[in-house]
């Protein structure tokens, strides 16, 4: 599978796709988000899913929850 973001792609993060698994349809399933970093690694997960580092937060970031700004 390909990667979307390269390495140094500036991304926001989609919280509505983060906290809907979280929290359902409402509070912060509908949240949308303007905060962000500039991709600084990526790897594919061992369930096959691509997932990104983003500088500024911890943790590994699902390609579904990002978006290129």
């Amino acid at each position: 599978m390909e990667f979307k973001f390269k390495k140094g792609t500036q991304v926001q993060i989609k919280f509505t796709e983060r906290f809907s698994a979280f929290f359902g349809g409402g509070g912060f399933g509908n949240a949308s988000s303007a905060i962000g970093g500039v991709i600084t690694d990526r790897r594919v997960h061992h369930d096959g899913k691509n997932q990104y580092k983003v500088a500024g937060f911890t943790g590994w970031w699902d390609e579904v929850t990002l978006q290129e700004v």
